[in-house]
């Protein structure tokens, strides 16, 4: 948990939480960014993310009255119902000493307020569990309880819950930051490791001022390349998955065309770019070469055809 011990911005922007929401594809588990390309909701993101351990233990995040009725006694004495997460906080700055109890009270409220938090303005029973393990929590597997608690949030659209840090982060440090002005505030993030621990509250919000489409949609800048998928051959994201549609056999259930269809969108962006680049550079030759180059495509590509045509390709209409 480290890598939280050092993080640097401690505010959500909200709107582009929600908009992240709205926009999840739970059959891919994959944030589709209108025109821009998909980012997925998996262990990977949110260790890039926050640096929270990927252990082997599964978090257990479940309620267990025995283990709840031994353990609230000794974090609440006096008390007789769960105290608001706002209390629990208060009282964490109240306390001297750093042992077993403080301990099981930060872990508590890390859950409730960061890692997974609901709608609720109590932390949750389910803790308790988990705080009964202290000693293993280091080698609990963090990330796959943060992205599935928000997957199984968004699958029923509830977009309040989950880990609002994460989308945050995650999403603007996959952005295209060449464009973006960062005067006056310190410069962009530096290179890092962890997201958490680079970048501020003011250069999250620098990034999505110049990101923002309207109030409640983003989208305007690009995906860094490692994440971008280009369907402009397919006319753009939607589109993409109409043509998935036509061509998938009828019983194919979503859960398995999702990896397919993820597939075939980064090979159509990857041809779709080399195919820039190609004509780019064929172009931008003289017409000598120009023609030299075409003669070495030729037996690649099927006559479909016998109109004469310009050097460039197009139909020469005026030709007898």
């Amino acid at each position: 948990m480290q890598a939280l011990i050092d993080v640097r911005c401690k505010n959500l922007v909200n709107p582009v939480c929600d908009w992240l929401g709205e926009i999840y594809e739970p059959a891919s588990r994959e944030f589709v960014i209108p025109g821009r390309g998909r980012l997925p909701l998996d262990e990977e993101s949110v260790f890039c993310t926050l640096g929270v351990p990927r252990g082997e233990i599964k978090v257990s995040y479940e309620v267990n009255n025995t283990i709840e009725e031994t353990l609230f006694a000794r974090l609440f004495p006096g008390l007789t119902s769960m105290p608001n997460t706002t209390v629990l906080a208060n009282s964490l700055e109240g306390m001297t000493t750093h042992g077993e109890v403080f301990k099981m009270k930060l872990l508590m409220y890390l859950i409730s307020a960061v890692f997974a938090p609901t709608t609720s303005l109590r932390p949750s029973n389910k803790c308790f569990p988990i705080l009964a393990k202290l000693k293993e929590v280091k080698n609990m597997n963090w990330c796959k309880f943060i992205a599935d608690f928000l997957h199984d949030a968004f699958s029923n659209k509830m977009y309040q819950k989950g880990c609002r840090l994460h989308l945050m982060l995650m999403y603007v440090d996959r952005l295209d930051l060449s464009t973006v002005d960062f005067t006056g505030i310190g410069g962009p993030p530096p290179p890092h490791k962890f997201a958490v621990s680079a970048w501020t509250y003011d250069a999250v919000k620098a990034v999505l001022a110049a990101d923002k489409i309207t109030d409640t949609k983003y989208g305007k800048l690009q995906l860094m390349a490692k994440h971008a998928i280009d369907y402009s051959v397919f006319g753009g994201p939607h589109n993409f998955g109409k043509w998935m549609d036509v061509h998938s056999a009828p019983s194919c259930p979503v859960e398995a065309r999702a990896p397919v269809e993820h597939l075939i969108g980064q090979f159509a962006s990857g041809m779709t770019s080399l195919l820039r680049k190609l004509v780019e550079g064929w172009t931008s030759l003289n017409g000598s070469d120009s023609d030299a180059v075409a003669r070495q495509f030729t037996p690649f590509v099927a006559e479909r055809t016998h109109r004469p045509t310009g050097c460039r390709g197009r139909y020469d209409y005026n030709s007898s």
